[in-house]
């Protein structure tokens, strides 16, 4: 989560956040910004509500059913994440790509990592660039190969 470059104050948007893991680790270092975490999964979104339920208490942090496609953000976020959300790369994304640019405030950014078993493959890649491309984000990408890491970055124009 070191790459997000939060300061504490932002309002982060976690999409597939399954049952919370990467939620404990964003909110460790948001001090007074907001955590909303949205999964397709019911049951997963309640373990991760009931995981963090000291957030949810201390209005920090909030956990919904829905799927990104249909997500309408009520205030903008600065950042969002998603962790092997697998939707990015396994078609053209478009419903969910205008959701985030639709999401995020100008300037804001997501953060798409994908970790696989194997060498990352570089026209999957490039398929999430020209996805996140199309709804106007700029995006760069940080990769690793041991663990075979990357991260897709994207920024809206302001």
């Amino acid at each position: 989560m070191d790459g997000l470059d939060l300061a504490g104050h932002e309002r982060v948007l976690e999409i597939g956040g399954g049952t919370g893991a990467g939620a404990a680790l964003v909110l460790d270092r948001l001090e007074t910004g907001f955590l909303l975490c949205i999964d397709r999964s019911a049951g997963a979104v309640a373990k991760a509500a009931a995981r963090h339920v000291g957030a949810v208490a201390a209005g920090r942090a909030a956990f919904e059913v829905s799927p990104l496609a249909d997500f309408e953000a009520v205030s903008p976020f600065d950042v969002a994440l998603a962790i092997n959300v697998n939707v990015f790369w396994t078609g053209e994304a478009e419903r969910e790509c205008a959701a985030l640019a639709a999401a995020l405030r100008p300037h804001g950014a997501v953060h798409l990592v994908f970790e696989t078993p194997g060498a990352l493959d570089d026209a999957l890649l490039e398929r999430v660039a020209a996805n996140l491309g199309r709804h106007g984000f700029a995006t760069t990408l940080l990769r690793s190969d041991s663990p075979a890491l990357a991260t897709v970055i994207g920024r809206l124009a302001a």
